[in-house]
């Protein structure tokens, strides 16, 4: 069941689960200049992550995990200009939602 998170002068519906198909498109987003290379002990290390990649992929998360938007009785379409206009209380509001949902522990079977 989707959650309503409270923010300003509205809410935002977040979906309640990740799909494999948004797990690509973070994936990709985040990795998209990574390559990897071998260091002197034989082990591959990651070379070219870096914070734009990580703030695109935040970007795929929260596009892909809202299911809608409402400010002042207003529903707004989900987009990175919608997202960049509010405030970033209500951004943090959202990633702390998201980052619940997608960090849930696989149970134990």
């Amino acid at each position: 069941m989707s959650k309503p998170i409270t923010i300003t002068n509205g809410e935002v519906v977040i979906k309640d689960f990740v799909s494999r198909g948004l797990k690509k498109k973070i994936n990709e987003a985040m990795f998209v200049d990574v390559s990897m290379k071998a260091n002197m002990d034989g082990k591959s290390e990651l070379d070219g992550l870096n914070m734009t990649s990580v703030d695109n992929a935040n970007d795929v998360a929260m596009i892909g995990m809202i299911e809608k938007i409402t400010i002042n009785t207003k529903e707004l379409p989900i987009t990175l200009a919608t997202l960049d206009a509010l405030p970033a209380s209500d951004i943090e509001k959202v990633i702390a939602e998201i980052n619940a949902i997608t960090n849930k522990e696989i149970p134990n079977a």
